[in-house]
């Protein structure tokens, strides 16, 4: 913190009223008067003019004159401003006559400062100088500090002690600990040595460490110790397993090698071809519909757990991005049916899946083979024939509804062209045309239901006795009316609204007092309704023509109702 000025008595001055003059100030100023100078006539040496010959220079001072004061004073205060010019002595420069030494035949060379000479002191001894105080420019620092810097600066060093008392206490505590954990270990080394040592020398007298370990799993009279054993081993086995191999890793290799963990792993494969088998009586179409690579790659983390969480520590990089994560799983998935179709042809429904993508993305027979080679797909030929099983079930659906509802059906035409790279007589470019049709299931819209046949007569059609179209069409029944736009208009600016309110976060707050639907506005809301159309077989018919289209006809009559 700043120093404070300590308080006292101002001094006096001489010029006060009343002055006495301290009885323990005792001074007197002595004077020295110096002896007066002799005065030389100088000698001129004409011959030599030599600037290095030149005579010491002297300063005439005057002498200054001191009034002998007998009585001690104190020191006298000037007021600001007053100058001390009469005590200022006057130095006036004289040079002399050059003079030659009288032992000397030439000019000695000296330099010109050599030849100043410095004039007498004339003043007394006068006060004894007294000692500088020691630079100490940390304190300085510290004297023009603030008081905010001060109190920092205590509050520095105050948090400083506390931490390191702290530090201290840590380092004792910790100290105390391992001490602690060494003794206890001591102590467990001890018991161990004692199993084996024999019950004269204070042991338990086992044979051995591993008949010691026979016994703790082995059956005894108590139940409660075997009860209690048990449930030590189920908390706190997999931490003791684990320790166990970090030891020793001749105990972790033979560990792998133990009927145990290659039955575990056994069961676990056994269940992944369960999984992917097909079940008794399943239709190819209830395989399409419930296959997706999410739903397996569930089914196998619950199945298989040890041989998923193998393959995804196998694989595993520490942190890694969203899309590889999610493509490792879909490569696990396709180890695991891979696997599967090793040890079990018949569990391929993952591979029938990618046989039949292969097939509609038009790969060649051989790259199907070479797939399938892999354990990735199934052999074209299967593909074919799960394609012609596929066709009737889809047949047998089509012709059940045909039976239950009106239907409708629809075609047309498809021309493909088709290229030869090397043209021969038998293998030229050449033009195919085929046709796909459609059954379209009739919608009854008084019920909203499907159409069933007899709900809707031929006679509610209207008759068309003219091919122009029987509407009336005016200006008015185009251009909207006042209301109508009046209506638009609230139904836009509420649209608007409603895309602020859900696509800027500062509003978001407004959404509870924003209504769900346009004010004072009645609208009637059309009925969702989904159209249930079913593809039919594809046929190598032209039905461009008038025979083609009676040939189209008579197929789907024929596909269709058998």
């Amino acid at each position: 913190m700043p120093f404070e000025k300590q308080g006292g008595k101002p001094k006096r001055n001489l010029d006060e009223e009343a002055y006495k003059p301290s009885g323990s100030v005792s001074k007197k100023m002595k004077i020295v008067h110096a002896p007066p100078e002799p005065q030389h006539e100088p000698e001129v040496d004409v011959e030599n003019t030599s600037d290095l010959e030149m005579p010491p220079t002297r300063y005439l001072t005057p002498e200054p004159t001191y009034t002998s004061i007998t009585v001690p004073q104190t020191p006298r205060r000037h007021s600001p401003g007053t100058t001390f010019e009469h005590f200022m002595p006057s130095f006036h420069p004289v040079l002399s006559t050059p003079i030659r030494r009288a032992n000397s035949e030439a000019p000695t060379a000296s330099s010109p400062l050599s030849i100043l000479e410095t004039p007498q002191k004339l003043c007394g001894p006068g006060r004894p100088r007294t000692d500088k105080p020691v630079c100490n420019p940390r304190g300085i620092r510290e004297f023009k500090k603030t008081d905010v810097e001060w109190l920092a600066m205590q509050a520095a060093e105050k948090q400083s002690a506390k931490d390191e008392k702290r530090r201290l206490a840590e380092l004792e505590q910790k100290r105390l600990a391992d001490e602690k954990a060494r003794n206890e270990v001591d102590k467990a080394h001890n018991i161990w040595n004692s199993i084996t040592q024999s019950t004269d020398d204070g042991g338990f007298g086992f044979k051995s460490m591993k008949q010691f370990f026979d016994g703790i799993f082995g059956t005894g009279t108590s139940d409660t110790t075997k009860a209690k054993i048990t449930r030590f081993f189920d908390r706190y086995g997999a931490e003791v397993a684990e320790k166990i191999f970090k030891r020793s890793d001749k105990a972790f290799d033979e560990f792998l090698e133990c009927p145990l963990w290659q039955e575990r792993l056994r069961k676990e494969g056994q269940a992944i071809q369960d999984l992917l088998t097909w079940a008794p009586g399943t239709k190819i179409n209830d395989l399409l519909k419930e296959f997706t690579m999410e739903k397996i790659e569930e089914d196998l983390r619950s199945e298989a757990p040890t041989l998923w969480s193998i393959l995804t520590n196998i694989s595993e990089k520490g942190t890694e991005a969203r899309r590889n994560k999610e493509m490792g799983t879909q490569v696990f998935t396709t180890i695991c049916a891979m696997i599967t179709m090793v040890c079990l042809q018949k569990a391929n429904n993952f591979q029938l899946i990618i046989g039949l993508f292969l097939l509609g993305s038009g790969a060649l027979k051989c790259e199907t083979d070479v797939f399938a080679h892999a354990g990735l797909s199934v052999l074209y030929t299967t593909v074919i024939e799960h394609i012609n099983t596929l066709s009737e079930e889809n047949l047998a659906i089509i012709r059940r509804v045909i039976e239950e509802f009106m239907c409708s059906l629809c075609w047309d035409n498809i021309n493909l062209a088709f290229r030869v790279e090397s043209q021969r007589l038998n293998s030229k470019d050449h033009f195919n045309s085929g046709t796909t049709a459609t059954l379209i299931v009739v919608h009854n819209p008084f019920t909203g239901l499907n159409a069933a046949p007899g709900d809707l007569s031929l006679s509610m059609n209207l008759e068309h006795t003219t091919s122009r179209i029987p509407i009336s069409i005016s200006p008015r029944s185009l251009l909207p009316s006042h209301d109508d736009l009046l209506t638009l208009k609230k139904c836009l600016l509420w649209q608007l609204k409603q895309a602020a309110l859900e696509h800027k976060p500062e509003f978001h707050h407004l959404k509870p007092h924003f209504p769900s639907s346009p004010p004072d506005v009645h609208t009637e809301q059309i009925a969702l309704h989904k159209t249930e159309q079913y593809p039919l077989s594809a046929m190598h018919e032209d039905e461009s023509s008038l025979d083609g289209t009676i040939n189209v006809y008579n197929q789907l009559m024929r596909t269709s109702y058998g």
